[in-house]
This record gives C-alpha cells, sequence and structure tokens, in this order.
C-alpha cells in the first residue's frame, strides 16, 4: 500500500533567491501560483521485518542500516535482513522522523474507529482511549471479541444478562443505593442510569464447595467506586447478608484487575445463620455508587 506524501525541501538560499523573484515579479504584476512536488511513499519500507508490524516511534538499525522495531531489536543477535551478527543496535532517527511525520490510522479501524494522528498519539490512542478496543466477552465458553461500545449488545442479545435501571447512578453520590434481585443462576447483571448508556457489570461466580464472589466492571473509561451488600433469607428465617464498601469497578478490557475487590458471600456459614435457604434461591442486592 503506497501512502501519498507532500514534501518541500528549500534551503535558506533558496528561500531568499525566491523571495527576491517574487517580490520582482510582484512589483511588475505577474501572479503565479505556487506547485508542490508530491511523492508516493512505498509503507512497507517502514515495516520490521521481524514481526511485520509498522515501525513506532522507536527503531533500530544493524551496522549496515537495516531497520527493526522496538520491541523486536531487544529479542534478536542477527540481523534478519543481512544475517551480520549484531553487537550493538543504534537508532535510526531517519525512520523515526519519518515515522513520525506520517499520520496513522487506529489499528482498531475494521471494529469501527474512525480516529488518525501521528504514530505516537495513535499509541496513546489506541492503549488508553479507543472505546473500540476489542474486549473478550466475559461469559464463560464465548469466544467473540467485541469492542467495548458493542458488548453490552452482545451480552443482552447473545447471552440474555438482565438490565436494571437504577436511578441513583446518576444523582447524588450520598444516596443509599436501590435494591434489584438478582438469582442464583445470575452470572451477570447490567446496570444503567434512566435514559443512559449501561455503566456498570455485575458479576457473580460460584466458588465450588465455598459460595458466591461478586465484583462490578464498568464500560465507562475510568474507574467507579461502589459499595455491594448481598443478602438471602437463611434457613433459620433470618438474612445472612454480607458486604463491601469502597470497592472499585475497573474498566472491563482490563480483566487483570476485575478482582481486585471482590465481596465473598458464603452459602453455609454454620457461625451465623446456618446458611441459606435453597427453597429461597432470590438474591437482593443493594448497590450503592460514588462515581470518582
Amino acid at each position: 500500500m503506497a501512502d501519498l506524501v507532500k514534501s518541500t525541501v528549500t534551503s535558506p538560499t533558496m528561500k531568499s533567491d525566491r523571495k527576491r523573484k517574487a517580490e520582482d515579479e510582484g512589483a511588475r504584476g505577474i501572479v503565479k501560483v505556487g506547485v508542490q512536488r508530491r511523492y508516493h511513499l512505498d509503507t512497507d519500507i517502514l515495516e520490521c521485518p521481524v514481526c511485520f508490524e509498522q515501525f513506532s516511534s522507536l527503531v533500530y538499525q544493524c551496522q549496515n542500516g537495516h531497520s527493526v522495531c522496538s520491541a523486536c531489536h531487544a529479542k534478536i543477535r542477527q540481523c534478519p535482513t543481512c544475517s551480520k551478527s549484531i553487537k550493538t543496535f543504534i537508532r535510526n532517527l531517519l525512520a523515526e522522523k519519518i515515522v513520525e511525520s506520517l499520520k496513522s490510522s487506529c489499528p482498531y479501524t475494521h471494529y469501527g474507529c474512525r480516529f488518525m494522528a501521528k504514530v505516537s498519539v495513535v499509541e496513546d490512542h489506541m492503549k488508553y482511549f479507543c472505546t473500540f478496543r476489542p474486549c473478550p466477552c466475559p461469559v464463560s465458553g464465548c469466544t467473540d471479541e467485541v469492542s467495548k461500545g458493542h458488548l453490552p449488545e452482545h451480552l443482552e442479545m447473545v447471552h440474555e444478562v438482565p438490565i436494571r435501571t437504577l436511578g441513583f447512578i446518576e444523582g447524588n453520590s450520598k444516596q443509599n443505593g436501590e435494591e434489584f434481585s438478582m438469582s442464583f443462576a445470575d452470572q451477570f447483571v447490567m446496570l444503567k442510569a434512566p435514559k443512559e448508556r449501561i455503566q456498570l457489570l455485575v458479576h457473580q461466580e460460584v466458588i465450588k464447595g465455598l459460595g458466591n464472589i461478586f465484583f462490578c466492571t464498568c464500560f465507562e473509561d475510568h474507574t467507579m467506586k461502589y459499595d455491594l451488600r448481598v443478602s438471602s433469607l437463611a434457613r433459620d428465617g433470618k438474612f445472612c447478608k454480607t458486604s463491601i464498601h469502597g470497592a472499585l469497578a475497573h474498566d472491563i478490557r482490563e480483566r487483570e484487575v476485575w478482582k481486585k475487590d471482590i465481596l465473598f458471600f458464603s452459602r453455609n456459614d454454620p457461625t451465623k445463620t446456618g446458611g441459606i435457604d435453597y427453597s429461597r434461591s432470590d438474591l437482593i442486592l443493594s448497590v450503592r455508587l460514588n462515581l470518582n
């Protein structure tokens, strides 16, 4: 693929001569339309020969001038182009300047992103801000990857995850929260404010022989602070409950930090009320959120 690159090469002397000529022609009433030279750049030359990805902000080269990307240069000891043994890589400053001067599209274009900017800006956009960055579906057994913006629709339409509308999400953070039902069979419940997009996903996972854990993740671009309480009717007719306060709901794409804050709900705690009454399988969750 070739991108069109515009370039004008001038020296200080050439600029001075052009200025004097333009002033002279202007005085004689001569007007010329400026012409800018145009070049085609084969962007294949800006691809790493090891991983075949486009060069980013740092480019390295062997003694013969063959370039590799920043990630690959730390893994190889032999040039992939000339096969020369490499003791020390040096930076390819010209290639870096060319890469930095180009505008690149976001790698997630095929998911719907239309962002385009300099390579260094695209890297930050892709890592921290792109809402089209693919997200593995959290439902066990589902191998689909969906952009974060379309994940709620996927969960609702494909997996029939229920949605609860809670007014306090958009209200005063000092309110006491609202209660909603959730059965033992529900792996997830999505939460949203009235007339707003879905903001939170409540997860329920079973720890065999012990009980259930609950935690929240968010569809926003920032963490959200929340309180969560789970209660259910026990065998002795009383309610057993547990709660967590000041927990953080992390970005749903950041799977490695999902369970930093969890609520553990024991189904059979003899020190309390004799465990859950399974004839009453409903769980009542009370949620209170404080947005960061």
